[in-house]
């Protein structure tokens, strides 16, 4: 009985670690900022959003209250541009309590959906890879030690014009229009959430980030970047292939979108709920 809740909270705990906090930063006015924090429930069974709310509001000395959603869960929103200050606390929270849980910035819909346009500033880095590469195993790394000197490169782009902005932003307030939700006008319906039309539009907007970051790697003398990188559809039949779809394409690291190599495997609908789970095929010694 011991030995089955000992798997029990290991499992509880590996859900943890390949958890998500999402934090993101809406603007309300010209001048003003709210940021919205969803799934702090990763951090333990035992977090009161409430609570939290309070301490967020004392920290920061602002405004913050606990909210639905447009996917109606619970969510901490606080008043103020403090996006940066938060992700420093929380990522001093999850170290405290040993966890490792990655923080996802939400980027398509941050452009689409605040009343106020954003501005986007696209950057290129290479490099990085050359510090810790991902294949060594941790217990024996002896090539971080040799990387000592290597060149890194950050390659900041200009603003994106507010007028191509401005139009993706139309598109979105069209189909806004279009796909009211009747029955709650301050959540987005299904069609705006999972529907075929919006569902593209966002897909254009990443493929059009895509683009610019693209620009700035040809100003660090790489070659073309494949036109199929930038279509949402490769990327989904490559990564459901493990690359046999496109054998001439070689990655280099691990493409960790196949949730398979993840150390505890969810498997989800089309909308994003949990319906199972599966072993794990993570690469021994990573």
């Amino acid at each position: 009985m011991q030995l089955k809740e000992e798997r029990k909270q290991e499992r509880e705990l590996e859900n943890l670690k390949n958890s998500k906090i999402i934090i993101k930063r809406i603007p309300r006015t010209k001048h003003k900022h709210v940021v919205a924090i969803a799934n702090l429930e990763v951090l333990g069974p035992d977090v009161d959003l409430k609570k939290t709310a309070k301490v967020f509001a004392s920290k920061f000395a602002t405004g913050s209250s606990v909210s639905k959603n447009a996917e109606k869960k619970d969510e901490i929103v606080i008043q103020g541009d403090v996006a940066t200050e938060v992700e420093e606390y929380l990522t001093g929270l999850m170290k405290d309590k040993g966890l490792d849980i990655k923080i996802e910035h939400v980027t398509e819909r941050l452009i689409l959906e605040p009343t106020v346009a954003p501005v986007i500033v696209p950057i290129f880095t290479d490099g990085f890879e050359k510090i810790k590469p991902e294949e060594v195993d941790m217990k024996t790394d002896y090539m971080t030690p040799n990387n000592v000197g290597a060149q890194i490169t950050v390659n900041i782009g200009k603003a994106i014009d507010d007028n191509i902005i401005s139009k993706f932003r139309s598109e979105w307030k069209e189909l806004c229009l279009k796909y009211t939700n009747k029955e709650n006008p301050n959540d987005l319906s299904e069609e705006l959430m999972f529907g075929k039309e919006a569902r593209e539009l966002r897909s254009r907007v990443c493929a059009f980030l895509r683009e610019q970051v693209a620009k700035l790697r040809l100003e660090n003398g790489f070659e073309e970047e494949d036109p199929r990188f930038k279509d949402v559809d490769f990327w989904t039949r490559f990564t459901k292939s493990r690359g046999a779809s496109d054998p001439d394409i070689q990655f280099v690291g691990l493409n960790w979108a196949i949730k398979e190599y993840q150390k505890h495997v969810k498997v989800y609908d089309s909308k994003g709920n949990v319906i199972g789970e599966r072993e794990s095929e993570r690469p021994e010694g990573l």
